[in-house]
């Protein structure tokens, strides 16, 4: 009966050791559940948001990168860069452009004017109760003038400049909303502006009065007293108002050119001949003449006058400098009743 019982608490003891050495073996190996383990790199957080998931507000955005394009403006020379994805549609008087954001409907442009010191009002906007106004110095050099703010429901964003006789004006005007998404991008298109001053120095010319009357007198010979064939009123030189206008128009503009011919010949029979009628005004060489010039490209010359057909009036002859020379653009007449 002892040695019964003494074979017993052997087994025992034998079975607690085993015991005991599994439960070490899981201590080593760390096979906790993974759901409890603090380790575990899927545990999810107080919100119960995994902390790897891509989505997580917890990852800071990327900016957008663009390429940037350089817009060059031959009438006023000044440049500016745009991003590429954005198109612009150029105006039809060449003094700038409109930009067109990629799938945005924003006002967004840029343009040059004459600068007028008793009639030009380039920082008009920065009037408004709404907008603030702050002098900055651009990449470039130029000094210029920002007006911004939000007013009835539109963001202003405006750089100005006046320099040389002109002034330069980026405008954006869009939604709240896109102005703050797009700030850094419209920023960037502003300290991009520049002027080139090389090229305005290079292009200021002067309209002479010497240089005025000889276009005029060039423009009255060819249209009001060509040579003619004999006695008749057939024009020698040309046989129809196309080919006409082409001629003159090497010195004058092509729609005043035509505006001319059709108001003083007509066709017929493959040949043209003059209207015998009363001329327009001309310019008179012995009479005083005033020059303005308009902007760095155009200039009005003005005379008052007095004759028996009209009375007294005012002549205005508008020159500009076109493709390298001097060419009448326009011409105002203005009876003093």
């Amino acid at each position: 009966m002892m040695r019964f019982k003494k074979n017993w608490v052997i087994a025992l003891l034998a079975a607690l050791v085993l015991v005991l050495a599994g439960c070490m073996n899981t201590e080593d190996n760390g096979t906790e559940d993974p759901e409890t383990d603090p380790n575990n790199e899927d545990t999810e957080d107080m919100n119960g948001d995994s902390e790897t998931d891509e989505g997580s507000d917890n990852e800071p955005n990327e900016d957008q990168s663009y390429t940037w394009e350089t817009y060059e403006n031959e009438r006023f020379y000044f440049t500016i860069d745009y991003p590429e994805s954005w198109t612009f549609e150029t105006a039809q008087n060449n003094d700038g452009i409109t930009f067109l954001p990629e799938n945005q409907e924003q006002d967004i442009r840029v343009y040059g004017a004459q600068y007028l010191e008793e009639t030009s009002t380039p920082y008009a906007n920065a009037d408004h109760a709404d907008l603030s106004q702050e002098e900055v110095t651009l990449t470039s050099g130029v000094e210029a003038t920002i007006i911004e703010g939000e007013a009835d429901g539109v963001y202003h964003y405006e750089m100005v400049v006046v320099e040389n006789g002109l002034e330069y004006h980026f405008v954006s005007k869009t939604t709240p909303e896109y102005y703050q998404e797009n700030q850094e991008v419209i920023q960037a298109m502003v300290e991009s502006f520049a002027i080139l001053e090389d090229a305005l120095e290079e292009d200021s010319v002067t309209l002479t009065e010497e240089k005025a009357f000889e276009i005029e007198d060039q423009f009255f010979d060819m249209l009001y007293t060509p040579e003619t064939v004999g006695r008749t009123n057939e024009i020698e030189n040309y046989q129809n108002k196309e080919a006409l206008i082409d001629a003159v128009s090497e010195i004058a503009n092509r729609s005043l050119a035509a505006e001319h011919v059709e108001g003083y010949y007509r066709e017929e029979e493959g040949a043209l001949y003059v209207v015998p009628t009363e001329g327009p005004a001309q310019l008179l060489a012995d009479s005083p003449v005033e020059i303005n010039e308009i902007d760095r490209h155009t200039y009005e010359v003005i005379q008052e006058e007095e004759n028996a057909l009209r009375g007294a009036y005012t002549l205005t002859v508008e020159f500009s400098w076109v493709d390298g020379q001097w060419k009448i653009t326009d011409r105002t007449i203005v009876l003093d009743n």
